[in-house]
């Protein structure tokens, strides 16, 4: 098992200011931000594939049955329909967590990183779930995505502490980009993957 493996997925919730405040979008120079659509399919794989994950089409099945209507955004050139960036609003749709939506799936091209693609789309997926009246918005990250989880803590999403290993690695992290390590501040529970 490789220390990848054996360090738990990191659970984020939007703070109820945030969902109180709907990020601002800034405008997009040099790039322009759609909806997905269904010949881009190609493309998306292509960019998950340089994001380190592996998306099939039963991957690609289980993301359309979870994503709501006008909730899958991507980023391309102006000049292109290269997908460069791109993230989901997806429902959660079990009992234990009703009113939950997922931002899922965000990437970016490594060599357009450094551009606020992915908060960009960030944004773009918390307003459509704020427009479409979700209470509770989550993500799933890894530890060792540093630079994305910075970007969460901007936005206004905070640890959510499910067991003692998850809070020794926010411990770890918080240390690692040097935010403070609050944890009596941060939501806690036992609904770290309502999905499952």
């Amino acid at each position: 098992m490789t220390e990848h493996e054996s360090r738990p997925q990191l659970k984020m919730l939007l703070s109820s200011e945030a969902t109180a405040n709907p990020p601002s979008m800034d405008i997009l120079k040099g790039y322009r931000l759609r909806l997905q659509e269904p010949e881009d399919e190609p493309s998306y794989v292509q960019l998950m594939s340089a994001c380190g994950w592996e998306f099939d089409q039963q991957r690609l099945n289980y993301c359309h049955s979870r994503v709501i209507p006008n909730g899958w955004f991507v980023v391309t050139p102006e000049d292109s329909d290269l997908i460069i960036a791109s993230a989901m609003a997806l429902h959660n749709y079990t009992e234990r967590s009703i009113y939950s939506g997922t931002l899922g799936w965000v990437g970016c091209l490594p060599e357009h990183r450094g551009n606020a693609l992915g908060t960009f789309v960030t944004k773009a997926v918390i307003n459509r779930l704020i427009e479409a009246g979700y209470e509770e918005i989550e993500l799933y990250t890894e530890y060792f995505r540093e630079a994305a989880i910075v970007s969460y803590f901007r936005i206004g999403f905070l640890p959510y502490l499910y067991d003692d290993p998850v809070k020794q690695v926010w411990k770890d992290v918080c240390q690692s980009i040097g935010h403070d390590f609050t944890p009596d501040s941060w939501p806690s529970g036992n609904n770290a993957f309502p999905n499952a």
